[in-house]
C-alpha cells in the first residue's frame, strides 16, 4: 500500500493495476538519476501533497506528470547518481552492524540524496518540462 516508490526494471513487460511507467525519457535522463530523484523527500512530499485523502492513496497519470523533473547535463546526472549509489551501497554493508550505527548510515544517506538533489528544486521551478 505504498505510492510513489520508484523501481528501475530493465526489462520489457506490461504494467499491472497500480502501477505506473515512465519512458522515452533516456535522452534526457539517466535512470539511475531519476530512480535518485524519484525516491528524494522532495518528490515523496509532492506527491503526498497531491494524492487523494481516500483510504487508498493512489498516484494517477495527471500527478504523475504534473511533477517538475530537473533536466540538468546528464554527466552530471551519472556523477550524482554514481554517489548515491555508493551510500546505498554502504547502507547496504551495514547489515551486520548494530541498529545505530544502520539507523546513522541511512540518515547519512538521505541527508546527501537530499543535499545533491537541492539544487534541482531551484532548477525545475525555472526549467519544468
Amino acid at each position: 500500500m505504498s505510492y510513489g516508490r520508484p523501481y528501475i526494471l530493465n526489462i520489457k513487460g506490461a504494467i499491472h493495476d497500480g502501477w505506473a511507467s515512465i519512458s522515452d525519457f533516456d535522452e534526457y535522463l539517466d535512470s539511475d538519476f531519476l530512480y535518485h530523484f524519484l525516491s528524494s523527500s522532495t518528490v515523496q512530499n509532492y506527491w503526498k501533497a497531491k494524492i487523494n485523502s481516500s483510504s487508498v492513496s493512489n498516484l494517477n497519470s495527471e500527478i504523475i506528470r504534473s511533477l517538475p523533473v530537473p533536466i540538468i547535463d546528464k554527466g552530471l546526472q551519472k556523477k550524482i547518481a554514481e554517489i548515491l549509489d555508493k551510500f546505498q551501497s554502504l547502507l547496504s554493508d551495514t547489515k551486520g552492524l548494530l541498529p545505530q550505527e544502520i539507523e546513522q548510515r541511512q540518515k547519512q544517506y538521505e541527508y546527501y540524496r537530499e543535499k545533491l538533489l537541492t539544487f534541482t528544486d531551484v532548477y525545475a521551478s525555472t526549467h519544468a518540462r
